[in-house]
C-alpha cells in the first residue's frame, strides 16, 4: 500500500515552522478478518537533515480519516518510537508497533503515520522526506480459494468466470493462481472450494 504525502505546519509554533511528513494509508486492501503479524514502513529518498548519518527522527501513528489535517499534524509531531539515520539515504525499512494499526483498520480504515523530529535535538523538524513511503503490512487471513467475485462463496458464478474467461488472462479474477491464464488449475480451484467462505450457503443454479 502506498500513501499520499504532505509536509504539515503544526501551527504548535508559528515562528519556527515546525513540521511533521505524514503519510495517510488506505487500509482497504487489508481483509476485515486479517489478524496483522507485523508492520514496517520504506521509506525512499531524502533531502536535508534527514541524510545526514546518526539523525534522529520519531515515527508516530494515529487513526485517520482520509484527509490529512492539523490536528493529525499536531498529534504527531513529536511522538512515536525514536529511529536513527543511515547514511546515505536512499532506502530505509523500519518496523513500527501493530497496534495502532489494528485500531485504525477496525475503525475507519485509514492510518496516519508521522515523521518529525525528537525533542531537544536542537533544529525544529523540517522533517523532508522524497515522496515515496510504502507501507508494509503482513497478517493472517481466511483464504478462500475459487472465490472470484469476493461473494464470500465459491458457487456457480465462479464456475462460469473460470469457463468463460478460458485461455490467456492478465490480472483477471478467474486466473485463481495468477499465472497468467485461466486453465485447469482454476477450474479445480473452484471444485475443491465449493460453497460458503464464511458459513453462508453458496449461491446454485
Amino acid at each position: 500500500m502506498h500513501g499520499g504525502w504532505c509536509s504539515l505546519n503544526t501551527l504548535t509554533y508559528t515562528y519556527s515552522g515546525k513540521r511533521v511528513s505524514m503519510w495517510n494509508f488506505d487500509l482497504s486492501e487489508v481483509p476485515d478478518d486479517a489478524e496483522i503479524a507485523s508492520l514496517a514502513i520504506r521509506l525512499t529518498g531524502g533531502q536535508g537533515y534527514y541524510s545526514a548519518e546518526g539523525q534522529l527522527f520519531r515515527l508516530g501513528m494515529k487513526t485517520g480519516s482520509g484527509t490529512l489535517n492539523s490536528s493529525d499534524g499536531s498529534a504527531l509531531y513529536g511522538q512515536g518510537v525514536v529511529h536513527g539515520q543511515p547514511a546515505p539515504f536512499v532506502e530505509g525499512e523500519y518496523e513500527l508497533s501493530t497496534s495502532e494499526i489494528n485500531g485504525a483498520h477496525d475503525t475507519t480504515g485509514w492510518l496516519v503515520l508521522g515523521m518529525s523530529w525528537p525533542s531537544g535535538v536542537g533544529v525544529d523538524g523540517y522533517s523532508y522526506l522524497g515522496t515515496d513511503a510504502t507501507l508494509l503490512v503482513e497478517y493472517e487471513s481466511e483464504p478462500c480459494p475459487g472465490d472470484t467475485n469476493g461473494s464470500e462463496a465459491v458457487d456457480v458464478t465462479d464456475l462460469l468466470a473460470v469457463l468463460s474467461g478460458w485461455g490467456a488472462c492478465i490480472a483477471c479474477d478467474a486466473d485463481i493462481d495468477q499465472n497468467g491464464v485461466v486453465d485447469i488449475a482454476d477450474l479445480l480451484a473452484v471444485i475443491q472450494g465449493w460453497g460458503a467462505c464464511d458459513g453462508v450457503p453458496p449461491i446454485l443454479p
